[in-house]
């Protein structure tokens, strides 16, 4: 089994190509959630960049929800209407990406604003993406949110 150190320097000399187009396709997923006051998500760019089979996964205390695309956008919408959520714009504050061939991880810190900066949420994305059909595509997401128990700054000062 490869040690993360041994992944690490296999990053190191993944083509500057392929790294660039992980970063634009990171970009992509995430304006696939972002919506202005007035607009909504875009539910077609997100099942473009999802595989058929992916999974979305976060953290619900003591477990962990594993649901499909479909699934993950109803509830996200309905959660979304449910809570007052007029807007989001969610960025990447530091990303790291391990890729070796067809598979990449992306282990992301992210800034999430809703509602034009009335709350303000930050954690950790984790994407799996694989080729599909010649280009990325996301096989799993999996999100945990900062809380007070578990602080960001731990990871990442």
């Amino acid at each position: 089994m490869a040690s993360l150190a041994t992944l690490a320097a296999a990053s190191a000399v993944s083509s500057p190509k392929n790294e660039t187009a992980i970063h634009a396709f990171i970009e992509r997923m995430y304006q696939a959630i972002w919506f202005d006051k007035g607009g909504w998500f875009d539910k077609d760019l997100m099942r473009s960049v999802m595989h058929p089979e992916a999974t979305f996964a976060w953290d619900e205390g003591e477990d962990v929800r594993l649901v499909d695309t479909d699934t993950f956008l109803d509830l996200f919408g309905e959660a979304f209407r449910n809570d007052g959520i007029y807007s989001l714009h969610e960025r990447s504050l530091k990303m790291t990406i391990l890729e070796f061939g067809s598979v990449a991880q992306v282990f992301d810190v992210y800034e999430a604003v809703f509602n034009d900066g009335e709350h303000i949420a930050r954690g950790i994305n984790a994407f799996q993406l694989v080729k599909h059909e010649g280009a990325w595509k996301c096989s799993s997401l999996a999100w945990c949110e900062e809380t007070p128990e578990l602080p960001l700054s731990k990871l990442y000062p």
